[in-house]
């Protein structure tokens, strides 16, 4: 038997509780990790003092009894700078105020949350300040009308943790545990969960957990939370795996377990996973996974984790038993670029991997079309041979940020490809075994950009935001006059214009989205139900089979000329056209679907 040395330790955990400063009844609570620090101090309004002691793991702790006030507080090292809190969960006056003093009553405690069934989720990604004209929560809240008709049951907003000014996509956080200032606050983030699941609607939330924004940063000035070997394209990435690293993954993995458990969200979104990098035996994601499912184990709540990845790696979406990450699903851009490119005809970057009709077929039947082939883009092979993952595991979709916000003109597919192609890619995404989702807009055919904005003060910084996005699209050729980043202007065009449900032929195509949407909830077309897939000249055709006599044609013209299908035996339940009789006619980019 092998004895332990008294000076054995293993690392100590904190929860989500107890990071950062909390009020607590007649309490303040306060722990702050600044290991390189030889003495820490909390100001509260700008008067009293209150003295931390430090641990050996670096960790900084003390209390004030009895204390009844509300107000502010700045945390000061070596009795120099005056910082705000890097756990902050507030911060009224923005990235260079002090922080809020947060009482943990605030925790939302009114309802269970839902948890998702990705077998029959259709998500509907929103950014909070062009959603709506007032740009923040309540604004979502005012729109949830319109959501519930459409039909969709899963929200993801995109990031809300606190960035610099009013106005950013959101994955420049600073302040990963506070909610964006402009967008409203603790109450009100609450109340909007509790409204969407009154009408057994999901919501999950996009993090960001492979780099921080610039601007307010001020983990590194507390400790190093910042890697020293990786790089990332959007800015430092954490240090997960270097010294000091302990802190830093507990700190990130409890802000996920805070989001669920604090406010209710029923999941999240992890942003860009093939930029975390950790070299740790247990990988970061893998060690979130298993936290929040030891959190959550005594619970009926069972959150969802997305991750965005570009590596086509089955294990992402693996189970921890079968050494995988254990995420829940996965986007799955191949399924996207494969339309995207045919439809479309374009092939710079990395749609030059695409643009045969036989990535479509691929794509509908794999999910992934690069799975162990070689990439003319990326110089060498993507994915894994002849891997198989579940359709319910991949997220698809005509529009997402990324696909619209990150094209030269930000422009949406509505614009370039127009109402035929446009409805065809959207269909193809909501009829297929895969988890659909809808960009806001989308639905109503809305033209809007989504430019890349932030919101600086910084005219240096703003200036090289600037030049960033001119070299990121240089591959393209054509001119396109690019608002910069940092204009009103940027923001207010890529704000949804919701005036466009007054034109009947906006409200038509909402009616298709609608009833595409119905018709994959009625069918149950993401429960595992077998299905064939295809490929005749330009004609796409997916069957499923529901019994030995049941089952549904999807079929969708590639064409920019109307096809003749095989005779129709059933009854046309969807159309592209107003034209819902048994004709074997499908006009150009249109689509016809029939159950048998």
């Amino acid at each position: 038997m092998i004895k332990l040395e008294k000076d054995t330790m293993f690392y100590k955990k904190l929860s989500y509780g107890d990071i950062g400063l909390w009020k607590r009844g007649s309490e303040l609570i306060a722990t702050v990790w600044a290991p390189l620090s030889k003495k820490v101090e909390i100001e509260i309004n700008s008067g009293r003092l209150m003295e931390l002691q430090r641990n050996e793991y670096g960790i900084w702790e003390g209390a004030l009894t009895p204390f009844d006030d509300d107000g502010e507080y700045c945390i000061i090292l070596d009795k120099k700078e005056k910082l705000p809190d890097p756990a902050s969960k507030f911060l009224a006056h923005g990235v260079f105020g002090y922080s809020t003093i947060v009482d943990s009553d605030l925790k939302n405690t009114m309802d269970k949350g839902i948890n998702i069934d990705l077998r029959n989720a259709i998500i509907y990604e929103l950014h909070t300040g062009t959603f709506s004209k007032s740009g923040n929560f309540e604004g979502i809240m005012e729109k949830l009308d319109h959501l519930e008709k459409l039909g969709v049951n899963v929200i993801e907003l995109m990031p809300i943790a606190q960035f610099e000014g009013s106005r950013n996509w959101g994955y420049d956080g600073v302040f990963p545990y506070a909610i964006q200032n402009t967008y409203g606050s603790i109450s009100e983030l609450n109340q909007l969960i509790r409204e969407v699941h009154s009408r057994n609607i999901s919501i999950i939330l996009d993090v960001v957990y492979n780099h921080a924004g610039p601007r307010g940063n001020v983990l590194n000035k507390f400790g190093p939370y910042f890697s020293t070997k990786y790089k990332s394209p959007w800015g430092n990435t954490m240090n997960f795996d270097d010294p000091w690293s302990d802190y830093v993954r507990n700190f990130y993995i409890q802000n996920a377990i805070y989001w669920i458990d604090f406010f209710g969200f029923d999941g999240l979104r992890l942003d860009a996973i093939h930029g975390i990098y950790d070299n740790s035996p247990t990988h970061f994601l893998k060690e979130m996974r298993m936290e929040i499912d030891k959190y959550f184990k005594n619970s009926n709540k069972k959150p969802l984790l997305i991750a965005e990845s570009d590596a086509n790696n089955p294990l992402t979406t693996s189970s921890i038993g079968q050494c995988g990450l254990g995420m829940d699903a996965q986007w799955c851009d191949d399924f996207h670029h494969s339309i995207h490119t045919y439809l479309s005809g374009e092939s710079q970057g990395y749609y030059s991997d695409y643009g045969d009709s036989g990535h479509i077929l691929n794509a509908m039947e794999n999910g992934f079309v690069y799975r162990g082939e070689y990439s003319r883009f990326l110089e060498r092979t993507r994915g894994v041979k002849d891997s198989v993952v579940s359709p319910s595991k991949l997220i698809v979709f005509s529009q997402n940020h990324d696909q619209v916000g990150n094209r030269k003109n930000s422009d949406r597919n509505s614009s370039y490809l127009g109402k035929e192609k446009s409805l065809l890619f959207g269909a193809i995404c909501l009829l297929s075994p895969y988890v659909p989702m809808i960009f806001m807009g989308e639905e109503f055919f809305s033209k809007d950009h989504f430019w890349f904005f932030i919101d600086t003060e910084d005219a240096a910084f703003a200036d090289s935001v600037k030049k960033g996005r001119n070299d990121e699209f240089s591959y393209f050729t054509d001119k396109v006059d690019i608002p910069a980043p940092n204009s009103y202007e940027a923001f207010m065009e890529s704000k949804l214009q919701w005036g466009l449900l007054e034109n009947n032929e906006n409200l038509k195509y909402m009616d298709m989205y609608e009833n595409l949407i119905a018709i994959r909830k009625k069918f149950g077309l993401g429960y595992g139900v077998r299905f064939e897939t295809a490929l005749i000249g330009e004609v796409l055709k997916i069957q499923y089979f529901f019994s030995k006599n049941s089952k549904m044609i999807c079929t969708f013209n590639l064409s920019e000329e109307p096809v003749n299908i095989d005779e129709i035996e059933g009854e046309v339940i969807g159309s592209s056209s107003d034209d819902i009789s048994n004709s074997s006619k499908i006009e150009a980019y249109g689509f016809k679907i029939v159950n048998c």
